[in-house]
């Protein structure tokens, strides 16, 4: 946990989950990597429980680091590359329609 603030009936904290790619995330099997995830939750509380919580997650560095995904700054070749092989590897996990928008 990197911060933690309560105010009123919200609870904020900021995470940080560090481990290693070691078995298939959403079809993109096992790079080895080390990967870090950074997360925002907050929470509303009400008689001394969490009744309702959302969070943020940063997935497009947890991509970008299992490589399914180029770096910020790399070239058009990297770019149409890594988002290739990352739509044909969600193809069987996330159905056409939530991946491509209507036009």
């Amino acid at each position: 946990m990197e911060d933690l603030v309560i105010s009123g009936d919200r609870v904020v904290g900021r995470f940080v989950y560090r481990g290693t790619h070691t078995a298939e995330l959403m079809g993109i099997p096992a790079s080895g990597n080390a990967v870090e995830m950074r997360s925002i939750d907050i929470w509303r509380v009400a008689d001394g429980m969490f009744v309702e919580h959302w969070d943020e997650l940063n997935l497009l560095e947890v991509f970008q680091q299992v490589g399914a995904l180029p770096p910020l700054g790399a070239g058009p070749q990297a770019q149409l590359f890594c988002a290739d092989r990352l739509v044909t590897r969600l193809a069987g996990v996330v159905p056409p329609s939530a991946v491509w928008p209507r036009w």
